[in-house]
């Protein structure tokens, strides 16, 4: 429940996750009631252009019966970016300094780019990973660094169907590749990683398998079967090769 200035209550709906902080009470969701796209162009059409999708801060207070939110505010609007739907990921910062987020839509390259809200600056900001799709994922404990889906070739229109991937570094701005299933020739046997979140110690990562060809087989969050990968070992055989 979200509780107002006046102590007046009322239901938040929140699409997908929450980006939840380590440091603090302070979460962040997408108050997008359904995805926008669907086999109606039309429908898909008009979402983009007049459904709302924002996103939201605010404090969770624990209550044994009838948990609240209080200082909710608006910090991002679909229309400061495009014809887009928002969802939020991780906090970065030990001072809750940013979060990242995700924007899908036909304005965005290959259907989803990257974006920063710094809290202190008030500001949007774009992090131009690359061509095609880029999605957020996992944030490692020290906010260093964060797992980023892509598919360079990825259509805005269509969006992906295979992704690799990545790990972003902050500080450096610089992206490392972290999954090899798609090379010069088809991909293997149509398998990829996603969904790829970090262990407490930064030391684990845990992936889901994905396969097939296409969302109509493989849905967004569809997994095969899960990893984990110790990235510490991995790391070490990349710099070794």
């Amino acid at each position: 429940m979200l509780e107002d200035e006046d102590g007046k209550r009322q239901k938040v709906n929140a699409w997908e996750g929450l980006a939840l902080s380590k440091e603090s009470n302070k979460m962040v969701w997408s108050d997008t009631q359904t995805p926008f796209f669907g086999s109606n162009l039309i429908a898909s059409g008009w979402n983009y252009l007049t459904a709302p999708s924002r996103l939201w801060v605010g404090d969770f207070i624990y209550q044994r019966q009838n948990s609240i939110i209080k200082n909710a505010r608006e910090i991002v609007s679909k229309y400061d970016i495009g014809l887009i739907f928002l969802e939020p990921q991780n906090f970065l910062g030990e001072n809750d300094e940013k979060v990242t987020f995700s924007a899908y839509g036909p304005t965005s390259n290959g259907a989803a780019n990257t974006y920063l809200y710094n809290f202190k600056k008030q500001v949007i900001e774009h992090i131009r990973i690359g061509e095609g799709y880029q999605e957020w994922e996992g944030a490692s404990p020290d906010y260093q660094r964060s797992f980023v889906e892509v598919q360079q070739d990825a259509s805005r229109f269509i969006g992906p169907t295979n992704v690799e991937l990545y790990l972003y570094d902050f500080n450096n701005e610089d992206l490392s590749r972290f999954s090899f299933f798609r090379g010069n020739e088809k991909n293997i046997h149509d398998l990829y990683l996603h969904e790829p979140v970090f262990s407490p110690d930064g030391k684990n990562v845990l992936v889901t398998i994905g396969g097939g060809d296409g969302w109509e087989i493989n849905s967004p969050g569809y997994g095969l079967g899960i990893l984990i990968i110790n990235i510490d070992d991995l790391l070490l055989i990349y710099t070794k090769e």
